[in-house]
């Protein structure tokens, strides 16, 4: 393994354990290739099953190529906000046409609430900026 990921997976441990979303991104953003030798080696390292890790991987790799709009249902998260977001979302005109799945933390819980969308992640969300993930997308509908 790289050492800046063996000494980032000292330092987060317990957070990479709790979810492992989280070490993949730093993956991505680190240019860290993963493949299986590497995954069950990091799972070994967080005492978790290369199994259960193989597919949180595989479930990581398809929200980064689909659109799905993950929503940080944190206590720390929902207790900034983000009920209202919850709220806000289910009456959004495209909540049935987006995907979207509840997390139980995105890391970002000191600049909540967090959202994810397209592999970015979205801090001090309120309803609107939620809209205006979309406007763009929106605006472009309407133009053609």
């Amino acid at each position: 393994m790289q050492e800046c990921l063996l000494e980032y997976l000292r330092l987060h441990e317990s957070e990479f354990r709790q979810e492992p979303r989280l070490l993949f991104s730093y993956c991505d953003k680190k240019e860290i290739e993963l493949d299986l030798a590497l995954i069950r080696d990091i799972a070994v390292k967080l005492g978790i099953s290369p199994i259960q890790l193989f597919s949180e991987w595989e479930a990581w790799q398809q929200s980064q190529t689909e659109q799905i709009l993950l929503l940080c249902d944190n206590l720390t998260c929902l207790s900034r906000g983000a009920h209202e977001l919850k709220k806000h979302w289910r009456k959004h005109p495209l909540f049935s046409a987006v995907t979207s799945e509840w997390v139980k933390c995105l890391g970002g819980c000191s600049r909540g609430p967090c959202v994810s969308f397209g592999g970015t992640l979205h801090f001090e969300m309120t309803p609107a900026k939620l809209d205006g993930i979309f406007a763009f997308d929106e605006e472009s509908s309407s133009d053609a």
